[in-house]
């Protein structure tokens, strides 16, 4: 009998034997399947617009609160805010329920759980507990369903393509920016806001659906297992993720009550364009990314992150259409390279571990930040809070600059 080798078949039905193979043991490039012919990645983008589509109407909460309640910048951060202490409770439970019920039942009821935020927003009459509620609870779903989605994309996609599968990932959460919040701002000018947050909570549901028809691998790493010190997240790279998250959340969060303060009404053109941006930017330049590197594209790219922010403070009428675009140019690649980055270097079946120690640096700090920011612009001004995050996201990418590279995975 020969000692030939004989070809087996991988999950998608592609052969896998050595047999099949060049000489050499090269894919050619041309040859290399695309991205989207992964059936279980095509699954997990639809879920992901999907979810982020209902998660997108919180991009309008800050027009919402200021117009329809009358909230100050306090409020208005406080509530924004509320979103990081979900993120630290769900922290917890996201490795003990991935272990016993599987990664596709975590995201079921992640899902679930948005759309229960949602909900209770439909109740919300005024600034006070119950919007604050909401919000935490919304940040539980998110902490749980952003620990499983990423993660498993991460498991679907060869790890030479990862930054790419990472980008492609985040465009498809982005597409919703093009739809609910410019559908939510045309409501809120005209009807009762409580039907925009009941919108959000089907969208919701229908992720929820759609997640139990997910792939499920089940080589999850146990709870009371610790990552091996070698391969835990560096420091200065959590130190970057709490800048990065610092960042997001304060422009996202207080762009829109900056642009009403200057008499600019319509506050959706600026996710629309940036939306539009960071998008073509991931889709056209992925492979690019690929080829450049996450370390060296996601350090210029936060570079560039720092110097919107800080021409935020000269905003005027007519002209938050453009810094859409420049965001979408800084954030739309800055955010898939760094994760990729983080992850490049967990080693096999470390990535939810790494992504947790992220996520948990991004929310943690970066967004719980936000609540004391919020005070502070009410005391001081917009003009000093976007001055002021726009030198602590310069100090993320020297941090950046000088962390230590992490070795690939082969």
């Amino acid at each position: 009998m020969s000692s030939r080798r004989l070809p087996t078949q991988a999950p998608d039905g592609a052969s896998t034997g050595e047999a099949d193979r060049p000489q050499g043991g090269a894919v050619p490039a041309a040859a290399e399947p695309g991205l989207l012919s992964n059936a279980g990645l095509r699954q997990v983008l639809v879920v992901q617009l999907l979810f982020w589509g209902s998660s997108a109407t919180l991009l309008m909460l800050p027009k919402y609160l200021k117009v329809h309640l009358g909230a100050g910048p306090g409020w208005i951060g406080v509530i924004m805010g509320a979103m990081a202490f979900g993120s630290v409770a769900g922290a917890p439970l996201v490795g003990l329920a991935e272990h016993r019920w599987g990664r596709r039942i975590c995201m079921v009821g992640a899902c679930l759980l948005l759309a229960f935020g949602w909900s209770l927003f439909v109740a919300v009459s005024a600034v006070g507990p119950l919007a604050v509620v909401a919000r935490i609870v919304q940040g539980i779903a998110a902490a749980i369903f952003t620990a499983q989605a990423s993660v498993l994309v991460a498991d679907l996609v060869p790890a030479r393509r990862l930054p790419s599968a990472i980008a492609l990932y985040m465009t498809a959460g982005l597409a919703g920016n093009l739809i609910t919040p410019p559908l939510a701002e045309w409501w809120l000018d005209r009807g009762d806001p409580a039907w925009i947050f009941a919108g959000a909570a089907m969208l919701a549901t229908a992720a929820a659906w759609m997640c139990s028809r997910l792939p499920d691998p089940r080589h999850v790493e146990s709870p009371a297992g610790r990552p091996d010190a070698r391969r835990r997240p560096r420091r200065r790279l959590l130190l970057v993720s709490a800048l990065a998250g610092l960042a997001a959340g304060s422009i996202f969060t207080f762009y829109q009550p900056l642009a009403l303060s200057r008499g600019i009404d319509r506050v959706s053109d600026f996710l629309i364009t940036f939306t539009i941006t960071a998008a073509a930017l991931r889709l056209a330049g992925g492979r690019l990314i690929d080829r450049l590197g996450s370390r060296q594209v996601s350090r210029w790219a936060l570079v560039g992150y720092a110097a919107v922010l800080f021409a935020l403070v000269g905003l005027q009428e007519g002209q938050l259409w453009l810094y859409g675009i420049l965001l979408g140019l800084t954030h739309g690649l800055f955010f898939p390279t760094f994760i990729a980055l983080m992850l490049s270097g967990a080693g096999a079946g470390r990535n939810r571990a790494v992504h947790m120690a992220w996520m948990g640096a991004f929310d943690k700090v970066g967004f719980l930040m936000v609540i004391p920011l919020g005070l502070l612009a009410e005391h001081l001004g917009y003009v000093v809070l976007f001055i002021a995050i726009s030198l602590s996201t310069a100090v993320a990418a020297l941090v950046l600059s000088q962390a230590t590279h992490q070795p690939k995975v082969p």
